[in-house]
Parts: C-alpha cells; structure tokens; sequence
C-alpha cells in the first residue's frame, strides 16, 4: 500500500502545505483511517486516485530536483573568481548547461600547453647543471672575446700611430689631414685603452672559469632556471586567467538559458500541484 508520508515529507522539504480541500487530502485521510483486518487485507484504491497519487509524487520529486539545479544555476549567473568555477565543477555545472564544443577544445588546449610547459621544465631540471649550461649556451665565451679585443687593440694601436706619425713625425700619409689624424689619433687611443681594460677583465673571468668551472655552471644554471620558472609561471599565470574568463563567459551564458527554462518548468509544477498544495 502506498505509504502517505513520502508526499508529505517531500511537500515539507518543498515548503509546502496540504490543502485539506483537495483530492489528495481525502486519499491521504482514506489511506490513513483505513485499518486492515489482517495482512491480506488491503485498501484498493481507484485507478484515478493511483494516478493522482503517482503524479503528485512524480511532481513533488521534480520539483525538488528542479529547485536544486536551479540553486547551482543561479551561482553559474553569477560566477566571478576561481573559487566560484571550482565549486561549480565540483557541482557538475557542465552537465546541467549547454557547451560549446569548440570553447571546451579551447580550454583544453590551453590545459595541454600548460601540462607541457611543466614537463618539459622539470626534464630541465632533471639535467645536469653543466649540460643545462652548455646546451643553452650559458658561460661566455671568454676566448673569443679575448682574441676578438685582441685584433681591436691592434687596429686601434695601428690608427692611433698612423694619426700621431701625421702630426708629430716627418712621415706623412697622403689620405690624412690635420683633423683627421688628430681624431684618429685620440679614437684609436681611447678604443685601445678600453680594449685593454676589458681585455684583462675577460682574462681573469676565463681563469676563473678554469679553476671554478663546477661552481660557474652551477651558478649560471641556477640564474638560468629561476628565470625560464618565473617566465613559466608568467605564462601558465596567463593562461590559467584565460581560461577562466572562457569558462566564465561559457557558464554564465549557458546558465542564464538554462535558468529561463528551469524557471519555466518550475512554475508549470507548481501550478499543476496547486489544486492540492498551497
């Protein structure tokens, strides 16, 4: 037999009361005062009242299904942080609303590249530190600048004598005039003397590349790792925000249709249970 209290307790979660007026009062108070002689003794009830009983039941259930999407929807219209869009896919929102094939495959490939960008930067991490610093080029090449300042120290040796010889000794050069051999003379002087300074500097930066050449990679390939992690992290970073605005623009739009028709279904229910509840 039908038990009564299965409407009821759905009609109370729904906050909804009986009215005592109506068809599905007098079948409850019919099921509630009847008592069975015996355990084969049963209240046969007519096929209109069955089906009274089934759609109220049917309804009720609904009703409160319905009122619980529409509690998740709602946050979908109103999504605004991370925090917001995690909730609602711990919810399953995506099953509730419409999506766009295309916008999901996008989310997905940003998903992808996000996964790689993390992969392929722990394998760099995993190297070791020398490979690291000569697979990206790290150390600087100290011997050809050497060799490279080397040649610059002689041209500049070379012009500066060809402008002092034109000023101060008998020997003169035809292509040369005062002015162009005064400058020739004070540039080649000055590029010698800075090519010298940084000659001697980037010889005592590649003995200290001989004798600390273990300590240097380690360093050169910790500055290059914090770097590309923050240029990741940047990336991912960006994204991630990306992301979330196409999920937010997706759920939001998907929500605000999907809560017309859930509107809709609800006041169709309600107004198919007012005969009995009010």
């Amino acid at each position: 037999m039908f038990n009564p209290n299965l409407i009821l307790n759905a009609a109370s979660e729904l906050n909804l009361s009986i009215k005592t007026s109506g068809d599905l009062s007098k079948i409850i108070m019919k099921l509630e005062e009847f008592k069975p002689k015996n355990n084969k003794n049963f209240l046969q009830l007519s096929e209109k009242e069955n089906q009274e009983l089934k759609k109220t039941q049917f309804d009720l259930n609904q009703l409160k299904k319905v009122k619980m999407i529409i509690k998740i929807v709602k946050l979908g219209v109103e999504v605004s942080s991370f925090d917001d869009l995690n909730e609602l896919k711990k919810k399953k929102i995506e099953n509730l609303i419409k999506i766009d094939p295309f916008v999901f495959s996008k989310v997905q490939e940003n998903l992808l590249i996000i996964d790689n960008q993390k992969k392929n930067f722990k394998n760099l991490k995993d190297k070791n530190n020398e490979i690291i610093v000569n697979e990206y080029d790290l150390m600087p090449q100290t011997t050809l600048m050497i060799l490279f300042l080397s040649i610059i120290i002689i041209l500049s040796i070379i012009a500066s004598y060809l402008g002092f010889s034109y000023l101060f000794l008998e020997e003169k050069f035809t292509f040369f005039n005062e002015t162009f051999a005064f400058w020739t003379m004070l540039l080649g002087g000055l590029i010698c003397l800075l090519s010298i300074n940084y000659l001697f500097k980037s010889i005592v930066i590649k003995m200290k590349h001989v004798k600390n050449k273990d300590k240097i990679c380690d360093e050169l390939a910790t500055i290059f790792l914090n770097k590309k992690e923050k240029k990741i992290n940047k990336n991912i970073s960006r994204l991630i925000k990306k992301n979330f605005e196409i999920e937010r623009k997706y759920i939001k739009e998907g929500s605000v249709l999907k809560l017309k028709e859930l509107l809709i279904e609800e006041s169709n229910l309600l107004s198919s249970l007012k005969n009995n509840f009010h």
